[in-house]
């Protein structure tokens, strides 16, 4: 008697460190789904867990996808609602996180340690969206325990019941096992004492899992109505809908404004002129017509200082063209416009010539900007309107349907397409100003520029990355 009573003392005492030695298991994953009238399911998992303070320390956490796609690609969520989560017989703590395509939901308290030993927990949810309605009959395909388990399951079992009893010759059982995708058969499929359908799997390794096939004649369950499934895809697909519905707000926004003040006015008589307007310059004319400064209107500022008599334009013996201010032009005040006279100041501010070299490139390159900037204060508040005003309404309406998206699809895939988005948004912008370099380099090359061909080469090498990276961010979003 007393060696018994030693016996017991031992194994108690030394029973922690033989399950630190085991490897943390699921023996037993047993769930019992009852199917409802109206197709909506209530599932109970017992989930018989061996601990040893390796992975299972505070509790354990159980995955349920709750998005998916349909054959068209279309989103769609399932319902998904806890009832409660006990272990050992006794309600637990859990708490729910996000992952993608579903939730985790965590059992147990992280400011409690669980000693190693043999834990029952039980998780009893309700879900709906889970059956399948074909022209000849009705299914449930259910993945019984998820793919996403790091523990062995030694046995895996699951109890179907339906809203009424079925005949065996017309109730359908099939399932399958291993990892995710795989259709391995090694089950067993039954019917307990209650007539209801019961599967049986075991030796499950880390990561395999128990898929069941239920299939009955049409009419025992009532199919989603027409109504309740236009429902179902609104509710699915808020957040693309306000994004499409934020987009048409925003295109019929800026139409209207453009309608409104947008518009060129109506053409009249053209009169023409013969002589260029008074006090205005080619540059001027330019900047008027193009809404721009380029070289060419810098040039020809030059120019007609030149055909003015202001200055003279020569090649010194190193044929480097020189610009020389002529100091017998006592009229240059009254002849010259006002941007042309910020040329000739900036132009010989330290001397009466100028030479068109690198030497004089700051020079020449602080002329042509104080030129530029003169002409867009003069003319873009007389002669052009822009409106500028009417397009922060459209940028605050783009930007309250881009945060009314976030709020709607906090999902992983819904942030991931809404980057991919904006980001496309800008590369694209690039993108298509490479590539309209590329198309201008091969013009010119073909137009008979030969030399311009390397030029055209070269850049059309360098644009092909970003091309590369442009399609890459079409299939991400595409796949988003």
């Amino acid at each position: 008697m007393k060696k018994l009573a030693l016996s017991a003392v031992l194994l108690a005492a030394f029973s922690p460190l033989l399950l630190a030695g085991q490897t943390e298991r699921i023996s037993l994953f047993d769930s019992y789904v009852t199917v409802n009238a109206d197709g909506s399911m209530l599932v109970c998992e017992t989930i018989e867990v061996q601990a040893a303070g390796q992975n299972i320390r505070h509790g354990i956490y159980r995955d349920f996808p709750t998005r998916y796609h349909d054959l068209l690609g279309n989103q769609y969520n399932v319902g998904f609602q806890i009832v409660g989560v006990e272990r050992n017989r006794s309600s637990e703590p859990y708490h729910i996180g996000t992952i993608d395509h579903g939730v985790r939901v965590y059992f147990g308290d992280s400011r409690l340690m669980l000693p190693s030993g043999t834990y029952t927990y039980t998780f009893t949810y309700t879900t709906n969206r889970q059956l399948g309605f074909f022209a000849d009959h009705d299914e449930l395909y259910w993945n019984v325990t998820g793919n996403r388990w790091q523990f062995p399951i030694d046995v895996a079992t699951a109890t179907v019941v339906l809203p009424e009893q079925v005949r065996q010759a017309d109730l359908g059982l099939d399932g399958y096992t291993g990892f995710r995708g795989e259709r391995g058969k090694l089950l067993t499929h039954t019917r307990n004492a209650e007539n209801n359908p019961q599967f049986r799997a075991e030796h499950l390794a880390p990561g395999q899992g128990l898929t069941i096939v239920v299939s009955w004649p049409k009419g025992l369950i009532l199919p989603p109505s027409t109504q309740q499934k236009l429902n179902w895809f609104i509710a699915d697909n808020r957040a693309v809908a306000v994004g499409l519905a934020g987009l048409a707000l925003v295109l019929l926004y800026y139409f209207a404004v453009w309608n409104m003040v947008g518009r060129d006015p109506a053409a009249g008589t053209i009169v023409p002129l013969y002589e260029p307007p008074d006090n205005m310059s080619p540059a001027a004319m330019r900047y008027l017509e193009r809404m721009n400064f380029d070289n060419q209107a810098f040039a020809s500022l030059i120019i007609d200082l030149a055909a003015k008599g202001y200055l003279t334009i020569d090649r010194d013996a190193s044929l480097t063209y020189r610009l020389i201010r002529k100091p017998s032009f006592v009229e240059a005040d009254k002849a010259l416009s006002p941007d042309e006279k910020l040329l000739a100041k900036k132009l010989f501010e330290n001397g009466s010539t100028v030479s068109l070299d690198r030497q004089n490139y700051n020079l020449l390159h602080r002329a042509r900007k104080a030129v530029q900037l003169s002409l867009r204060a003069t003319m873009e508040k007389i002669d052009f309107l822009t409106n500028s005003q009417y397009m922060w309404p459209g940028v605050l309406l783009t930007l309250a349907t881009i945060g009314a998206v976030v709020l709607l699809g906090q999902t992983f895939s819904t942030m991931a397409a809404l980057f991919m988005a904006v980001w496309l948004t800008f590369w694209s912008l690039g993108v298509y100003g490479l590539l309209t370099a590329v198309v201008k380099a091969w013009k010119a090359t073909i137009s008979g520029k030969p030399i311009a061909g390397i030029g055209a080469f070269v850049l059309t090498l360098f644009s092909l990355p970003f091309l590369a990276g442009e399609c890459f961010g079409i299939y991400i979003l595409y796949q988003s």
